[in-house]
């Protein structure tokens, strides 16, 4: 039996320590800058605040994100579907880690995906939030203006007998 590629055999497993130790600024894997992955969203910190002109006292609040998806570790797919949600309408920052993780969670959950076009931005420049954008619009589902969104909603209440 051959063995396949993947974590398997001594070269594979001594080459993944050897990645792993992989700390300096041009060879690691977030090239060129520091990763974000053991800092993002601590409880308290001001990424995770909600602003109060947004909040409604009755909105259902998902305060525990830790990872670039909010259903990863978190109750939003067990509150999306106690209140029968069918769709999610995506917006934020980076589109193409947190948007475009989410957009494959909710996707792979049968929920159909919007991401709103002008309520998301990338850090790591305009190329990598278009990849994210062209990637759920050509896999995923919506990618909209939140005008267009809104007249789409419009549309659909008004075709509603």
């Amino acid at each position: 039996m051959t063995t396949g590629v993947g974590t398997h055999g001594p070269f594979l497993r001594h080459s993944w320590a050897a990645i792993s130790k992989i700390t300096d600024e041009k060879n690691r894997l977030t090239l060129d800058r520091a990763s974000t992955v053991n800092d993002h969203n601590i409880i308290g910190s001001p990424g995770t605040e909600i602003i109060l002109a947004l909040y409604e006292p009755t909105d259902y609040i998902i305060d525990n994100k830790k990872r670039l998806d909010c259903f990863f570790g978190t109750d939003l797919d067990m509150l999306l579907h106690n209140v029968g949600a069918k769709s999610v309408c995506l917006m934020g920052i980076n589109t193409n880690t947190c948007v475009l993780n989410t957009a494959f969670t909710a996707h792979n959950l049968n929920y159909r995906t919007v991401v709103l076009s002008d309520c998301v931005a990338s850090m790591y420049g305009d190329d990598l939030h278009e990849l994210g954008l062209q990637n759920i619009q050509r896999c995923l589902g919506w990618v909209v203006s939140n005008e267009e969104f809104k007249q789409k909603i419009e549309a659909g209440y008004a075709a509603t007998p």
